[in-house]
């Protein structure tokens, strides 16, 4: 809601959205496609646009589709997954392999 005020802040560099925490403070916990989650990204988006300030995002999953979608809409920091989340994702990769080369 204060993106505006926030973003004017001498000093601010960047501003970086964690989806989790945004849904959280709305209300919406985890609910990422929500439309007010989505409306409330772009707001931040927009906003950092406007003042020269680099948005960053979170992005949980990992799919190298979702960080050069968020880099072509402008968002310049990216955090890319979670330890758990991409262990998890290579451990299921793995345990597809039915032969092993040495």
């Amino acid at each position: 809601e204060n993106i505006e005020e926030i973003l004017t802040t001498p000093g601010i560099d960047g501003a970086f959205i964690g989806p989790y925490d945004l849904s959280a403070s709305m209300g919406i916990p985890g609910d990422l496609n929500h439309v007010d989650m989505q409306d409330a990204m772009e707001r931040v988006l927009e906003s950092c646009k406007k003042h020269n300030v680099a948005p960053g995002l979170h992005i949980i999953s990992p799919q190298i589709e979702e960080v050069n979608k968020r880099l072509e809409q402008g968002y310049r920091l990216i955090a890319y997954s979670l330890d758990t989340v991409m262990l998890t994702h290579i451990c299921k990769d793995v345990s597809n392999i039915t032969r092993w080369d040495r």
